[in-house]
């Protein structure tokens, strides 16, 4: 159980970064929608296998990103399926569904990054929280035919590919290897990016590591 909640742990720093601080990595211009297909691959050794894939879509200022993932180690399987849904128009409220429940079952929590930044300039500040995380452009690449800038956050162990703002590869390693990466981008969304109409079960207790982030990112707001 431990290992998974690291994996939580990270998973959730890397989509952090991935949210705010990619809209200033990029001089294009993100479209109005559309939608990301990736696979996630990873191990620790031989001891830990993880295989999964993710469907990111968009439309204006909500986002859904739905996640299927398997993670393997020392014999014992844990499976994940999601579907995560934010209103960045709306404040810091996230909406977890949990697919693999029947019905389905969901949870919201506060996000204390987007929340406290809601009324700030999101592209200076991420800049800034890129540059403070310790990340540096080290090169391009490409993904899918499209040419990103390689961002480094050495602090995360994690290089990110951006593309017109948006993340098309991540690979971090933190005691594990894990890579996401595209492999089918449309500039259509095709998933409805409006939370289901179900119960959902406030989170009151804050991610062990999380606490105050939102106070602590408020030193890298433009003066």
């Amino acid at each position: 159980m431990r290992f998974f909640r690291l994996l939580a742990f990270v998973t959730i720093s890397v989509l952090l970064l991935c949210t705010i601080a990619p809209s200033v990595v990029n001089s294009g211009k993100k479209p109005s929608e559309g939608c990301i297909k990736s696979k996630i691959i990873g191990n620790m050794g031989d001891m830990t296998k993880i295989n999964g894939r993710e469907t990111h879509c968009w439309r204006g200022t909500k986002e859904v990103r739905i996640q299927y993932q398997k993670v393997t180690t020392m014999g014992m399987t844990q499976v994940t399926h999601t579907a995560t849904y934010t209103d960045f128009s709306e404040g810091g409220t996230i909406y977890v569904v949990d697919l693999s429940t029947d019905p389905p079952t969901g949870t919201r929590t506060e996000n204390p990054v987007i929340k406290s930044l809601q009324e700030e300039d999101l592209n200076e500040v991420g800049k800034k929280m890129m540059e403070a995380w310790g990340g540096k452009i080290i090169g391009k690449g490409k993904v899918l035919g499209k040419e990103c800038d390689i961002w480094e956050i050495s602090n995360m162990g994690t290089k990110t590919w951006i593309w017109n703002w948006i993340n098309l590869k991540t690979v971090t390693s933190m005691g594990m290897i894990i890579t996401t990466e595209a492999t089918e981008i449309s500039e259509k969304c095709d998933k409805s990016v409006v939370k289901p109409n179900i119960k959902y079960l406030r989170m009151k207790e804050k991610m062990k590591g999380m606490e105050g982030l939102g106070d602590i990112m408020k030193q890298f707001q433009p003066k």
